[in-house]
């Protein structure tokens, strides 16, 4: 995903600057048990830290900032 930069309110007091992140997965699905899946998933893979809320008001700003390179993993069964 990359993002240019944009105000995130009309004035242009609140910026975020550009920035990019990287977000992957890598599944398995062994052919001797139809329906199961294991996943491997990162996100946000470039660390970095970007608004991703505001709360803006006329006596102050308030932004939350993303999560950081977080790391898991998945088993799916469907049946």
């Amino acid at each position: 995903f990359y993002n240019d930069g944009p105000t995130l309110e009309a004035s242009g007091r609140v910026r975020q600057k550009a920035y990019a992140t990287v977000d992957a997965e890598l599944s398995f699905s062994p052919k001797a048990m139809e329906g199961l899946r294991f996943s491997l998933w990162a996100r946000n893979l470039t660390d970095k830290l970007y608004i991703q809320g505001t709360l803006l008001t006329g006596f102050a700003d308030g932004v939350t900032y993303s999560a950081p390179r977080t790391f898991g993993v998945r088993a799916e069964y469907k049946f």
